[in-house]
């Protein structure tokens, strides 16, 4: 779908509904406890991504070219930014006096950059390539098939099998199936998002789905999908994260170009593996030493550092992209042209 979406036009609506997104995730990393604004956010803000990566989902390709891809594009990155994750844990325990480097420590460190045990060491957004991994990989030949009712069918088993399984696994597998819904939403959802997009329902149908949404996630309380909560109702979680979901699809086609949107949504990606740490780590620790961690507490802050984020997030594109190719797959791998 992605290159049938290239062929006519990029449709820039969805680079700006990725930037709200991404936004979204960089603010619910300074919420703190269980407040109704973190409930919210936390709500549909990685189900959103998951949505749209089934939207863009590309199979068309033969398997050792699509699989040459997955692993320069996801795998590659994802081993990098586990390494210096693990760097910057190490780091982390040496400036907050923790100097527990036993065998058994830098272990779990190392683990941890593969995803061994589930979890990042310090990084926790990470989880979400492992999980889109795994997802492309089962979904390509389903795809591929040509029967439109087959990925369906995976998508209903995932989501009856999403109901038992409470363990996130080595590679965040347990978390498979409750995301597989979401992209399988993505994959049935694009045709009609798109010719949605070129109507005149799309401010009624914001309003709706917003509407239902603020409905529906107050009803189900809090949840959230790193952590395998869904709230008070299993069936209501879903539709929860895909109503949000809809409506900042259509706010974004509302908008339709906003440069700035477009620039954070086409490197989202890197904002999601590069902001955590200083959300999680580095800014409390300095409010810390001034003694005013505190005013974390307090919405307009948590906003303000957000968006303090989102401006040293450019930086950190810039550098990355011009001299850290390898970080967003943009990175020529000559084994793999030998190997695939």
């Amino acid at each position: 779908m992605e290159e049938k979406i290239k062929s006519r036009k990029r449709e820039t609506f969805i680079d700006v509904a990725k930037g709200i997104g991404i936004y979204v995730i960089v603010l619910v990393h300074f919420t703190q406890g269980e407040s109704l604004l973190r409930q919210y956010l936390l709500s549909f803000c990685v189900p959103f991504f998951f949505v749209v990566s089934g939207m863009l989902f590309s199979y068309k390709k033969e398997f050792p070219v699509f699989l040459k891809n997955i692993i320069q594009k996801m795998i590659v990155p994802l081993l990098a930014y586990g390494v210096i994750d693990a760097i910057f844990t190490v780091i982390w325990k040496f400036v907050t006096g923790d100097k527990d480097f036993g065998v058994v420590t830098m272990a779990k460190i190392c683990a941890k950059i593969f995803f061994v045990s589930g979890g990042a060491n310090s990084n926790g957004p990470l989880w979400y390539i492992p999980v889109l991994v795994l997802l492309q990989l089962i979904m390509y030949y389903p795809a591929r098939s040509g029967k439109k009712w087959f990925p369906a069918v995976i998508g209903i088993i995932m989501l009856t099998a999403g109901y038992f399984v409470h363990f996130k696994g080595p590679f965040r597998v347990g978390q498979v199936p409750s995301a597989m819904v979401f992209f399988c939403v993505g994959m049935y959802s694009k045709d009609f998002i798109m010719k949605l997009k070129n109507s005149n329902k799309v401010l009624p149908v914001f309003l709706a789905s917003a509407l239902l949404f603020a409905v529906l996630c107050w009803y189900n309380g809090f949840s959230e999908m790193a952590a395998m909560n869904y709230g008070r109702n299993y069936i209501v979680y879903y539709l929860t994260a895909l109503s949000a979901t809809l409506a900042l699809l259509t706010i974004a086609m509302l908008i339709d170009k906003n440069k700035v949107l477009e620039f954070y949504g086409t490197n989202s990606l890197t904002i999601m593996c590069t902001h955590y740490h200083l959300a999680r780590y580095i800014i409390p620790w300095l409010l810390g030493l001034a003694h005013k961690e505190n005013i974390l507490n307090f919405i307009p802050v948590e906003i303000m550092f957000s968006l303090l984020v989102m401006l040293i997030m450019v930086l950190v594109i810039k550098l990355v992209n011009s001299k850290l190719p390898v970080l967003t797959g943009n990175y020529r791998i000559k084994i793999l042209d030998k190997v695939l």
